[in-house]
């Protein structure tokens, strides 16, 4: 439906992930634009991963096992880049429209 309809904004493949590793929306919906789509996937995250009783889940398996520990640390120090990169290029991105 979006390759008839003419929404994807990258047509080739190898344009779906930035030379930073992170993924931009390659569709843009008629009254609905790429960046609007970036803004709402960001406060998804936000919204959705950083609720308390997730958090508070994470915690505890955190003090049950020092292997888990470690890898949410790792995995939570990546969520958080991600999250500032994403904004970042939200930023450029609105700049430079």
């Amino acid at each position: 439906m979006a390759k008839q309809n003419g929404w994807f904004v990258k047509k080739d493949k190898t344009d779906l992930i930035e030379a930073d590793g992170l993924q931009q929306s390659t569709l843009e919906y008629p009254g609905l634009n790429k960046d609007k789509i970036f803004e709402e996937v960001d406060r998804f995250y936000r919204t959705y991963y950083l609720r308390p009783k997730p958090i508070l889940r994470i915690i505890k398996t955190m003090l049950e096992d020092k292997d888990i520990l470690v890898r949410r640390c790792r995995e939570g120090y990546e969520f958080f880049r991600s999250l500032r990169e994403r904004k970042a290029d939200l930023a450029a991105s609105k700049a430079a429209a």
